[in-house]
């Protein structure tokens, strides 16, 4: 499989309190929770979780042996919009600032 069509995690849509294209192998498991709460008119506010691992073998792909991150984030809205994101994450390598102008759980 090429590189450039491997499982990626880290980055502001997953893994955020790792820096993007951290993790990259054949398989990979993301696991996310997200808790966000209505704080002001046009401001949102959440907390998260992240974990995840990716491997070479599909039946090493389990529960166990996880990296993980977390924080704070801050969602600014238009109506019902998410105009801009910006997230606090930290993780066993650090801390991050991820500031982004789109919803991590849109679809489409």
């Amino acid at each position: 499989m090429p590189l450039y069509l491997q499982p990626l995690l880290g980055g502001s849509d997953g893994m955020r309190g790792f820096v993007p294209y951290r993790f990259r192998d054949y398989h990979a498991l993301s696991l996310g929770a997200e808790h966000r709460w209505h704080a002001f008119s046009m401001l949102d506010m959440a907390v998260f979780a992240d974990a995840g691992k990716v491997v070479a073998l599909k039946k090493d792909v389990e529960p166990t042996h996880l990296h993980y991150s977390g924080g704070l984030g801050f969602r600014f809205r238009v109506r019902s919009a998410i105009v801009t994101r910006v997230d606090f994450a930290g993780s066993s390598e650090g801390f991050r600032i991820i500031c982004t102008f789109s919803d991590i759980f849109k679809v489409g």
